[in-house]
């Protein structure tokens, strides 16, 4: 762990600047922009809504917000949707160090990562209830997506890297990946389980 020296908070090895106050933990080189969505000011690289500090430069964000959309209640008696084919419905990580099955969301794709108290941050597979922040899960870490079946992992530039069957993936390169194949976030290691 990296005691950050501005506030004191204890950082995942390798973390670039502080999780709690964004300051500099270590000299970093600058990450490529990404396209699309909201960007850092200062870097340009792309930052989810509600961040308090880029997880690139460690610029304070202002809080963005995005609009609920509300979902209209089932009429009683209707019959529930049956997912489309390219969902991720079914799919499952199991942690390899307590054999937990986590389910992946009914849709094409998923943010992995973990919880963020300060920026009100949840990804939709939170992995810090199995030590995702002592493993160096980022809290965007990997995006899981499906299409016309395939399902791959890409990993969104963590600090700590994603590997699939032991190699390390390039940053914002989407990665074949099928049932029963190993993947590691940072440190923390899963296995894909398909339907």
């Amino acid at each position: 762990m990296v005691r950050c020296a501005n506030c004191g908070v204890e950082n995942p090895p390798g973390a670039r600047f502080c999780d709690q106050c964004g300051a500099a933990l270590a000299a970093t080189p600058a990450a490529t922009p990404a396209n699309g969505g909201s960007a850092c000011p200062k870097c340009g690289t792309s930052v989810l809504p509600g961040e308090l500090f880029c997880d690139n430069c460690g610029e304070a964000l202002q809080p963005g917000s995005t609009p609920a959309i509300p979902v209209a209640p089932a009429a009683p008696g209707a019959i529930a949707p049956v997912p489309p084919a390219d969902t991720l419905a079914g799919w499952r990580l199991g942690i390899v160090a307590n054999g937990i099955e986590i389910p992946l969301p009914a849709r094409s794709e998923c943010l992995i990562g973990r919880s963020d108290p300060a920026s009100n941050h949840t990804p939709d597979v939170d992995l810090t209830p199995h030590n995702g922040l002592e493993l160096g899960v980022g809290r965007r870490h990997a995006i899981i997506r499906i299409q016309r079946g395939a399902v791959t992992v890409e990993d969104l530039d963590s600090t700590n890297g994603t590997n699939v069957i032991d190699q390390r993936i390039a940053p914002r390169r989407p990665t074949a990946v099928q049932h029963g194949d190993g993947v590691v976030f940072g440190q923390l290691a899963v296995v894909l389980l398909g339907p």
